[in-house]
């Protein structure tokens, strides 16, 4: 069987999609080296531009069982008319022209493969926030991508999703029927479960992004509306406000707060105006400004660190397709206060140590507060986050895949 992959996202590995298909690439090639010659599928990897094949565990000589596809358009420039050109035109006449019998999409996509081109399409759909959000569709090119998005799940042969909560929308926004829809879920990378981690460079690696002390109260991701950031810099200030009218100082140091994430201010408002947003509060509590670091981009390698390093980290986020930064958090043994909605739920089971519904500033300063002055607690919730992350693997996650692919082989 000659299985197609929609590759792409492997040259933007630091996101979240990019995470996913290293480690579902990474987890196939390991498998699929275990099987007898005989047994063993053919992949074509199709991709817009090359990559390190170190990145994914893939040798220069397995040619036979995994191959590389790399093409563009004529059209280069890295945006949604290439995209569109890439997914929709480009690939299926690739896949065809290949002879795969099967097709899996790594993310929602723009891709269908007419019926007589023969080949089953399984896509993976990580969520449908253009529907849930529709603020997300502010130009005309993002409405016809998504457009064409849309059309492609539905005429998509199987559809996995990576949460209970995605395949409700699923069948709330598309229509789509249950049976269509598998879930599988995902697992974060292999980097954040490495306790060695802890003691390698640390100091060294906190002071590029011009942290100088450990203990600070963390946050990591977008910093779109839906992010509900704002909230937790209110909060913040409502705990600096606290700090200052009780006598805490004798029991504990105020810690800073680290947001980590690339902030673009051209996209306000979709993105919220964080740099206003600080102004406002600092100046509403009398916090000192340099208490809060916006340290931008931080690299895949360097991301564990910042969790390991943390006594707290906070994920408001008012919508989560799954929810990778919060069990980073978890395996690397960090107390973490999540949104109690959407696929967060699934991610803490709703456990009221390390969930809440964060709508209210004050009462998130306050279970904040109690978190960092207790020890115990943080044992605690530390405890019940290892306890989650066995629950999820990519082993059960291409276990999944592998089915949907086989099944679809034999329609």
């Amino acid at each position: 069987m000659i299985i197609g992959i929609n590759a792409s996202f492997l040259r933007k590995i630091d996101s979240g999609i990019g995470q996913v298909t290293v480690n579902f690439l990474r987890q196939l090639i390991k498998e699929e080296r275990s099987k007898e010659k005989r047994e063993r599928n053919k992949f074509i990897f199709y991709l817009e531009e090359d990559f390190d094949q170190q990145l994914i565990g893939l040798r220069a000589d397995e040619e036979e069982f995994f191959r590389k596809e790399i093409f563009l358009p004529i059209y280069r420039r890295d945006d949604l008319i290439r995209k569109i050109w890439w997914e929709k035109w480009l690939l299926p006449r690739k896949a065809k022209r290949d002879g795969c019998t099967v097709f899996f999409s790594l993310y929602q996509s723009a891709t269908v493969f007419n019926k007589n081109k023969n080949i089953k399409h399984l896509m993976l759909v990580h969520d449908v926030i253009w529907k849930i959000f529709p603020q997300y569709l502010n130009n005309l090119r993002k409405k016809i991508y998504y457009f064409l998005v849309e059309k492609a799940i539905i005429k998509a042969n199987k559809i996995l999703t990576v949460s209970h909560s995605s395949k409700q929308d699923l069948k709330k926004f598309l229509d789509l029927e249950k049976e269509k829809v598998t879930v599988a879920t995902i697992d974060c990378d292999k980097s954040f479960k490495l306790s060695t981690t802890k003691k390698q460079g640390t100091t060294e690696i906190l002071a590029t992004y011009k942290i100088d002390k450990s203990g600070y109260i963390f946050y990591v991701g977008g910093f779109d509306v839906r992010k509900n950031v704002g909230l937790l810099i209110e909060a913040y200030g409502c705990l600096w406000k606290k700090y200052q009218e009780n006598d805490w100082q004798k029991k504990w140091t105020f810690p800073d707060l680290v947001l980590a994430g690339k902030f673009n201010a051209d996209l306000v408002p979709v993105v919220e105006n964080l740099p206003q947003k600080i102004d406002e509060i600092t100046k509403k509590y009398a916090l000192p400004k340099e208490k809060i670091k916006m340290v931008g981009f931080v690299k895949q390698e360097d991301l564990p660190i910042f969790y390991y390093q943390a006594s707290l980290f906070v994920f408001p986020s008012l919508y989560e397709g799954f929810g990778l930064s919060p069990l980073e958090a978890f395996n690397c043994g960090c107390p973490a206060l999540v949104n109690n909605n959407s696929s967060l739920k699934e991610i803490t089971e709703k456990n009221s140590l390390i969930s809440m519904v964060m709508n209210d500033p004050e009462k998130l300063a306050e279970k904040m507060q109690k978190v960092l002055v207790n020890d115990y607690l943080q044992k605690k919730m530390i405890a019940i986050e290892k306890k989650q992350t066995v629950k999820f693997s990519w082993k059960n996650f291409n276990s999944k895949v592998a089915k949907e692919l086989n099944e679809l082989k034999t329609v």
